[in-house]
């Protein structure tokens, strides 16, 4: 069915179609006129649009009929509502609503209002960044819409505008949209827990105005965390080191809101004077009151580590020796990092000698972004050369390629998604090596994989000094009274080399435990290598492997495979 068109609309001389339509006052004069609506040559469009502006005008009418009158004696077009009509008349349907200056509530408000008084009209924001901001503080502000906020913001790049929050924004929004950062800056590794610290800090702290957020308030703050509040449901202090990291995350978040363009906060001048040690208590001193203040494993635990491990095992062991890698630094290194059998391409400057024998890995620690170098012991090259070849029959091994991985190709260090670090390493170093030497030694210690770093750091100490030591652990600032060492002089890796050298010299009886053949695939072993052991000593004494079977508890097959191999 066509289109009626409506009364009294036609064309002008150029198939233009226009409409007369409500009434417009001069301000000088106070005349009234009827101003005049240019809709387009389509006759249907412009009906169209006819319509919407007579809906607006009768709309311009009720709301003078019931009390917006003013100082007119009849309906008129105001400045919004002429410059909306004008819009209509062109064939914009969705209004922009400009931005005034007003503060991103208010400006959420108005559209709000505009949208309940104009409901034939759709009301957009011009700028959309403030107005979510504003609708998100009127209805309580929550992570999710943050999130929304901060994803509009870079959609809209709104580095350049003004804050978002203005001066209305409190602390707990502020921690609000410090985590959706967090989440959209920082590597995944350790997310959650730095996200879990964010909300302990927003669960202890009280929600006031950022305006009142200064020195003596940050202070307050800081001193919270030094004090040590109670565990949660428990009657003790949280750790010295929960506090620190706590406050770490707290500085850290004032940095960021001082920088961030969602809010005018500006941090105090003195903000970084504020005290953020934290005291132990002293039982805690007494209890590191020992020559052995740093728990490190033996000379003699890490031959049993040596000789139970298997050839993946046996390489993260020696990493970690060798080079004082964790989970995070073996489990990132890339194939192109690791220079076997060639000499140092900076020896002459370094003053270090060396040979095409020697082998290097050479990285930056990504945790820190230091750069390091490490001599390879002619073991760990050995466990390299394997990992290498192992890495090149799962496939894509290409040269920025991560070493190790699972069978499956997956890295043995990265980030799960849901933000946690995976421990694929630490599961291989608890329920692999450590579950299989307790069975055969039930007593022995079950350190953490990361006190093999802290061996090695202590070891390259004992035989070098404490700057060596922290250019072998890719510290920060290896001499911790002169912050400016690392500007003026370069990192001297000869020293490092040296240390390795003497240090490799000192666990040779480590190196000794291994197998004859290190990185051969081991048999499966449910009982135990003592087991092994056993059954090689009573064959030499010439007992039967019927008998030997009876005794050990295995089959005979089992005892003449074991025979086969090494004990």
């Amino acid at each position: 069915m066509p289109l009626r068109r409506r009364k009294g609309l036609k064309p002008d001389n150029n198939g233009r179609y226009y409409r007369n339509l409500g009434w417009e006052r001069d301000r000088e004069t106070g005349e009234y006129s009827q101003p005049k609506f240019w809709l387009g040559k389509d006759d249907i469009q412009a009906d169209r649009r006819c319509q919407r502006l007579e809906e607006l005008w009768e709309k311009v009418e009720e709301l003078w009929a019931t009390g917006s009158r003013g100082a007119c004696d009849r309906p008129v077009w105001d400045a919004f509502t002429l410059h909306v009509a004008k819009q209509l008349a062109r064939g914009e349907w969705q209004v922009a609503v400009e931005w005034n200056g007003e503060s991103p509530a208010a400006y959420a408000q108005k559209l709000n209002t505009l949208a309940s008084r104009y409901p034939c009209l759709q009301f957009i924001p011009e700028d959309n960044t403030r107005y979510i901001a504003g609708q998100l503080y009127n209805e309580q502000i929550t992570d999710a819409s943050v999130t929304q906020v901060l994803g509009a913001a870079r959609e809209l790049g709104y580095a350049a505008r003004a804050p978002i929050y203005d001066g209305q924004g409190t602390i707990h929004q502020a921690f609000d949209a410090y985590i959706a950062w967090l989440k959209d800056h920082k590597r995944r590794a350790w997310i959650n827990t730095q996200i879990q610290q964010v909300e302990r800090l927003k669960e202890k702290h009280a929600d006031i105005p950022l305006s009142a957020l200064d020195f003596d308030a940050c202070e307050a703050m800081v001193r919270l965390w030094r004090n040590r509040p109670m565990v949660k449901g428990k009657d003790k202090p949280i750790a010295a080191k929960t506090a620190e990291n706590h406050i770490k995350q707290l500085m850290a978040f004032f940095r960021w809101l001082h920088r961030s363009q969602l809010f005018s906060w500006r941090k105090p001048e003195d903000l970084d004077q504020i005290d953020t040690r934290v005291p132990r208590l002293p039982e805690e001193l007494q209890a590191v009151a020992d020559s052995e203040q740093v728990e490190t494993i033996t000379r003699e635990e890490l031959c049993v580590l040596n000789e139970y491990a298997t050839p993946l095992e046996r390489v993260l062991l020696l990493l970690g020796l060798n080079c004082g890698f964790g989970a995070a630094e073996s489990g990132t290194l890339l194939l192109n990092q690791i220079y076997l059998f060639q000499p140092h391409p900076k020896a002459n400057m370094i003053g270090f000698e060396t040979s095409p024998k020697d082998s290097f890995i050479r990285r930056v620690r990504l945790k820190n972004g230091v750069y390091g170098e490490h001599l390879l012991w002619p073991q760990t090259v050995e466990g390299l050369q394997w990992a290498v070849a192992r890495r090149q029959k799962i496939g894509n091994a290409t040269s920025d390629a991560v070493l190790l991985v699972s069978e499956q190709g997956e890295p043995l260090f990265h980030d799960t998604e849901s933000g946690n670090v995976g421990r694929r390493i630490q599961n291989l170093w608890y329920g692999g090596l450590l579950r299989r030497v307790c069975k055969d030694h039930p007593s022995f210690r079950t350190l953490s994989f990361g006190k093999l770093r802290k061996t090695a750091g202590n070891l390259v100490r004992r035989f070098s000094d404490g700057e060596t030591q922290g250019v072998f652990l890719c510290h920060g600032q290896p001499v911790k009274s002169d912050e400016l060492s690392d500007i003026y002089a370069n990192r001297d890796f000869a020293k490092v080399f040296a240390a390795i050298r003497v240090v490799g010299e000192y666990l040779q009886s480590v190196f000794n435990a291994a197998p004859k053949d290190p990185f051969a695939n081991p048999m499966r072993q449910t009982k135990g290598r003592t087991v092994g052991k056993k059954i090689h000593q009573l064959k030499a004494q010439g007992v039967p492997v019927a008998k030997i079977a009876r005794q050990v508890g295995l089959s005979r097959n089992a005892v003449y495979r074991r025979l086969d191999n090494e004990p």
